[in-house]
């Protein structure tokens, strides 16, 4: 079996650059859903309150803010809608 040639080693990287971008693009639409319909869903309840019936929790102290700025993070770079 002969050697790949530079032209099918280039093409092979461009597929490779192609699939890449699909992926990212793929996972910026799934963080994106994430944060806008589910983390933001907001319902009223019977009393007629306002809450997010979906929501992270975090029980180590030192992790929360480190958490909080993480999803903040990538709510931003998502493209998702802001909390406010």
């Amino acid at each position: 079996m002969s050697e790949p040639t530079q032209q099918q080693l280039d093409a092979l990287q461009r597929l490779s650059d192609s699939t890449q971008e699909a992926e990212l693009l793929e996972l910026r639409g799934l963080v994106k859903s994430f944060f806008d319909d589910y983390l933001s869903v907001t319902e009223a309840s019977d009393s007629g309150r306002i809450f997010n019936p979906i929501h992270i929790s975090c029980v180590r102290v030192m992790k929360m803010e480190p958490l909080s700025k993480l999803l903040d993070r990538m709510r931003v770079l998502s493209g998702a809608k802001s909390e406010n």
